[in-house]
């Protein structure tokens, strides 16, 4: 357990002993949430953010928000290549 503070652009220093045991570097994704009155970090790997993607995305319908977006792109570009071609 370690005792940390804030300083003015709200960064906390983790202590060099807890960084070197979690293997945490200056590129590791770190996971933070608020419990009431507690702040919780968690180390991130790369499978486990592709597991915590996976839970909160698994009763979306990728397929249609992929053909929405491409519904949307094709209305925008027809609306720009008519506006572009017709004043020439």
């Amino acid at each position: 357990m370690s005792i940390v503070s804030i300083d003015k652009a709200g960064r906390v220093i983790i202590p060099v002993e807890v960084r070197k045991k979690l293997g945490i570097t200056a590129n590791t994704r770190l996971f933070l949430i608020d419990i009431g009155d507690k702040i919780v970090i968690e180390k991130l790997e790369r499978l486990e953010i592709a597991k915590r993607l996976q839970e909160e995305l698994k009763n979306v319908d990728i397929d249609k928000i992929v053909a929405e977006t491409e519904g949307e792109m094709n209305e925008r570009a027809l609306k720009f290549w008519k506006e572009n071609t017709a004043r020439q």
